[in-house]
């Protein structure tokens, strides 16, 4: 059977005949949407007390998973639902969180034979791993529909991710003769993040909430919503490099409130500012050189074009020089131990000092050369410094760490050479 992506599940569901065995996998709520389509598809409600069956608790064993399956029922139809479940946890893994390997064998044995006519097995799980023989097992057998969205923030990813949060307002909504505000949808999205359930739930109350009104506004949302995304610290990072306290003291307050533990927080910001230092020091080497590399807000393509290379042979220049001095100090000893694909280990301190360690993907440089453009080298300079002087405060003082971080991200996003 093919595997297929959530939205091409209805379509499938109207074919005949359907396989015995459904695996979805993937974001919780999706992955619950999917369950509940498979099910209405192959039991008629009013059949569903006596032909659907929905395994929890002690009950929800491989082990009685195929006695029932493989058990002739007074009903002509049997469907055993299994929710969130361990199918995919690692080998070394508590017996809590998971079948142990005996029982995961024993079943993927089971499944390789047709089920009982009229039986049918839906499973859901909150991850899957396609290495596995159980994973191709199921895929040979049944219809493995994926739920996944990807969680990174790149361009690509939110894109993703906003299309399916507009998926489900509009299904949520449709379903109700209700509409939202471009506005709106957009102030809900950012109260509540990539959460699709939680976006379901303040849809159904905002619903409610309007009455008779056929439209949901802005002024609504902010009267039922409260915020509960959960801020990645870039957000703050990202406010920090353009320099807009304002946004970075909101996400600031965010992360604390999240359980993120100041000394978190000034690692993040050190760690991005040692890369435009990085950055900017290689821009302004180039232009002592008259090679410039670089024009603040240079579009990405002349990036790609004319200072990805440049950046390639400064990177290549550093490993090399990084290995002479590995082999100069080790005196020519053994080399650097292989990994499990055979290639020595990538030294993490080398890989700190390149400017683009994975030239696949230049995209996310191209925006840190972007953003060098907001600091000068000295200023980068000052921040290094006073970022390990908060550091240590932090560690030694018991001053409010809030009111040092506070002070701190006014200092950052202050333009100018300052007295640190």
């Amino acid at each position: 059977m093919p595997e297929i992506n959530y939205n091409a599940l209805s379509k499938f569901l109207a074919s005949e005949p359907l396989p015995g065995f459904f695996l979805a996998y993937g974001e919780a709520f999706l992955t619950r949407k999917a369950f509940d389509k498979i099910i209405a598809a192959l039991v008629p409600e009013e059949r569903r007390e006596l032909s659907y069956e929905l395994l929890e608790g002690v009950d929800a064993s491989l082990a009685n998973v195929k006695e029932r399956l493989a058990t002739y029922s007074f009903e002509p139809l049997l469907v055993l639902g299994l929710k969130n479940a361990p199918l995919f946890s690692a080998p070394t893994a508590p017996k809590v969180a998971g079948f142990s390997k005996q029982e995961i064998d024993t079943f993927q044995k089971f499944i390789k034979k047709p089920f009982l006519e009229g039986h049918f097995l839906v499973v859901t799980t909150d991850t899957a791993d396609k290495r596995r023989a159980l994973f191709k097992e199921i895929k040979a057998v049944g219809l493995v529909i994926d739920c996944s969205v990807p969680k990174g923030s790149r361009q690509a990813d939110k894109t993703q991710q906003s299309a399916i949060l507009r998926q489900i307002m509009e299904g949520t909504l449709n379903a109700t003769g209700k509409g939202i505000d471009g506005d709106a949808f957009a102030m809900l999205v950012d109260r509540t993040g990539f959460d699709p359930s939680t976006l379901s739930d303040n849809l159904e109350k905002l619903v409610s909430f309007i009455g008779e009104r056929v439209s949901i506004t802005v002024q609504d949302v902010q009267k039922v919503v409260k915020r509960t995304r959960k801020d990645a610290i870039f957000e703050l990072t990202n406010a920090v490099c353009d320099r807009n306290a304002g946004t970075a003291l909101f996400y600031l307050k965010s992360l604390l409130n999240a359980g993120f533990h100041p000394l978190q927080i000034v690692m993040a910001l050190s760690n991005q500012l040692r890369k435009l230092v990085l950055v900017k020091f290689f821009i302004e080497r180039s232009r002592q050189r008259g090679i410039p590399c670089w024009q603040p807000n240079s579009p990405y393509n002349r990036f790609k074009q004319h200072t990805m290379p440049m950046i390639e042979q400064a990177d290549a220049e550093i490993t090399a020089t990084a290995e002479n001095w590995d082999r100069t100090l080790a005196g020519h000893a053994a080399p650097t131990p292989a990994g499990k694909s055979g290639k020595p280990k990538t030294n993490k301190n080398l890989t700190d000092l390149l400017i683009a360690p994975n030239k696949n993907n230049t995209y996310p440089v191209y925006h840190t050369f972007l953003k060098t453009d907001n600091f000068s080298l000295a200023e980068l300079k000052q921040a290094i410094t006073r970022l390990s002087e908060v550091d240590m405060k932090m560690k030694r003082s018991a001053n409010d760490p809030e009111i040092v971080l506070d002070n701190l991200i006014l200092w950052l996003c202050t333009k100018g050479e300052k007295n640190a």
